[in-house]
C-alpha cells in the first residue's frame, strides 16, 4: 500500500522538464533575434530606397544640389550599422555559414535586395529552427550530466591517489 503523500514514479514518456524548458528559451531567443533582423531589414531597405531616390535626384536631376539633404546619407548608415548588428546575432544564433551572412549583409546595399532576402532568410529560419533547439537540448543536457557526473565521457570527478 502506497502512502498518500509520496509522489508517484517518474514516467519514462513524458519530457524531461529540463529539455522542455531549454527548447522554450532557444526558440523564444531565436525568434527575438529574427525579430529583430526582420525589423531592420525593412527599415534599412526603407531607407536605402530614400538614399537612393536622394542620389537620383541630386545627381541626375538636380546637378548636384541636394533634394532631401545630407541626413539621408547619415541616417542610412547608422542604421545599416544596427542592421548589421541584428544579422550579426541572427547569423551566430542559427550557426548559419558564411555564405548567408554575406547575403545578408549585402541585402541592406544593394537596394530592394533586402525585401528580396527577408523572406529567404524566413524560410531559412523556419527550416532550421526545429534542429536549432535539438540542438541546443542535447548540448545542454550533455553538459548537466557532466557537471552532476552522470556520464558525458569523463565518468565523474578524477580521484587523486591509487
Amino acid at each position: 500500500m502506497t502512502h498518500p503523500t509520496s509522489q508517484p514514479p517518474e514516467q519514462p514518456d513524458q519530457p524531461d522538464p529540463y529539455a522542455v524548458r531549454i527548447r522554450e528559451v532557444t526558440e523564444s531567443k531565436a525568434r527575438s533575434s529574427f525579430g529583430r533582423y526582420r525589423l531592420m531589414a525593412f527599415v534599412t531597405g526603407g531607407f536605402l530606397l530614400l538614399l537612393t531616390f536622394e542620389m537620383l535626384m541630386k545627381y541626375v536631376f538636380r546637378g548636384g544640389d541636394s533634394f532631401l539633404g545630407s541626413w539621408v546619407a547619415i541616417v542610412h548608415g547608422w542604421i545599416y550599422v544596427v542592421y548589421l548588428i541584428t544579422v550579426f546575432q541572427l547569423w551566430s544564433f542559427m550557426r548559419w555559414d558564411f555564405g548567408r551572412m554575406a547575403l545578408l549583409v549585402g541585402a541592406g546595399l544593394v537596394p530592394v535586395l533586402s525585401f528580396v532576402m527577408e523572406p529567404r532568410a524566413k524560410q531559412w529560419f523556419d527550416a532550421e529552427l526545429p534542429g536549432r533547439a535539438e540542438m541546443s537540448v542535447k548540448l545542454a543536457t550533455a553538459l548537466r550530466n557532466r557537471q552532476s557526473g552522470d556520464g558525458g565521457g569523463s565518468g565523474g570527478p578524477v580521484s587523486g591517489g591509487k
